[in-house]
């Protein structure tokens, strides 16, 4: 089974065809590439740190449970001047394969019944008067209507909080390359 990848790619679109770029300025523009996904990696990471309970509102950042989500952030280099940022990422710690949808949210569905007939699940937690205990199985022989979720975003406010940091940088890099090109 493939490993499903929640994130986002760190693009540049460029007026200057990255081979013609010098080694001094690529180097410079590699290393900005770096510090800014880092830099989005520590605020994902960051934005994950409060705990449960109390369960997270539609538009807050997920509360933490477990800190798989947490663990499974990471970023890597795509290619010389591109990187990638998000979930299941080369070198992170494992995936959270739910990511996606705390990231936008789920819509209202049905879970049907399966083949036997029946759906079942452990039990998550004690519920307040009942006499089930977290573990104890549950079946049904009734389709469940999900109401749907509100999204609960965490890698999206990240990039735009640093989608600044990077432009300027570049625009920095630009500015002296430009420079350079004039003196030459």
């Amino acid at each position: 089974m493939a490993t499903a990848r929640t994130g986002m790619r760190i693009k540049t679109k460029w007026l200057v065809p990255p081979v013609m770029i010098e080694s001094k300025h690529r180097a410079a523009l590699t290393d900005a590439l770096d510090r800014t996904a880092i830099q989005i990696n520590n605020d994902i990471v960051d934005s994950l740190s409060t705990g449960f309970p109390p369960a997270s509102g539609p538009g807050e950042p997920p509360h933490v449970r477990t800190g798989h989500l947490r663990r499974s952030v990471g970023w890597e280099r795509v290619r010389d001047l591109a990187r990638a940022v998000g979930t299941g990422i080369k070198g992170a710690a494992g995936d959270a394969g739910y990511a996606m949808w705390l990231e936008f949210g789920t819509s209202a569905h049905t879970i049907p019944v399966g083949k036997k007939g029946f759906l079942a699940w452990r039990q998550d937690g004690t519920r307040k008067g009942g006499t089930l205990k977290k573990g104890d199985w549950v079946f049904t022989r009734k389709a469940i209507e999900q109401k749907g979720m509100a999204a609960r975003p965490f890698l999206r406010p990240a990039l735009r909080k640093n989608v600044n940091l990077l432009a300027d940088t570049v625009k920095r890099i630009m500015a002296a390359m430009r420079l350079s090109s004039m003196r030459a």
